[in-house]
């Protein structure tokens, strides 16, 4: 396994798009450190915003979720050897953007003058994970960017419609 710094510097590259997720070494130890800072920081996240009693079931749901959204995917194209390194990237950058964003949920619980700029903050991060996974998804799966953000838009409504059903 690579020096996490290494990875870690990689996985900093493919949230700016300048690198890809074929960069990444196909390790299991780097997919399960990148999975478990994912599902620590979410904890986190999810902390940051407001204490949830069911975290740790949403959390483990959304991981089964993603893995298999990753695979099928993946399988439905043929290209199942890329699934080490595309779930790494998708669980490391996710961790970055987490990270980049604890503050911005903590920033929830002021007052109503600063709701429009958490807001705009709030959008911004989404947009920006949005084109990081599209970004991700279009070289595992060999398509345009564009083609990418759609696979990564259907993941995003696919995860949301699970969360209604959790949640309610």
């Amino acid at each position: 396994m690579p020096p996490i710094t290494t990875t870690t510097r990689q996985l900093f590259d493919i949230c700016l798009l300048r690198a890809a997720p074929q960069d990444l070494p196909c390790s299991w130890e780097v997919l399960g450190l990148t999975l478990t800072a994912g599902l620590g920081l979410g904890y986190a996240a999810m902390w940051a915003y407001g204490s949830m009693p069911n975290a740790v079931p949403t959390l483990l749901v959304g991981l089964l979720f993603t893995l298999g959204f990753i695979y099928g995917i993946l399988a439905f194209r043929g290209l199942q050897i890329r699934f080490v390194q595309t779930a790494s990237a998708i669980f490391g950058t996710d961790a970055i953007i987490t990270l980049i964003s604890l503050p911005v949920l903590a920033a929830t619980s002021t007052g109503p003058a600063q709701d429009a700029y958490i807001l705009f903050a709030m959008a911004g991060l989404g947009i920006w994970n949005l084109l990081v996974m599209g970004h991700i998804l279009r070289h595992a799966l060999s398509l345009p960017l564009p083609g990418g953000i759609l696979v990564a838009l259907g993941y995003i409504f696919g995860s949301l419609f699970i969360s209604q059903l959790i949640h309610g």
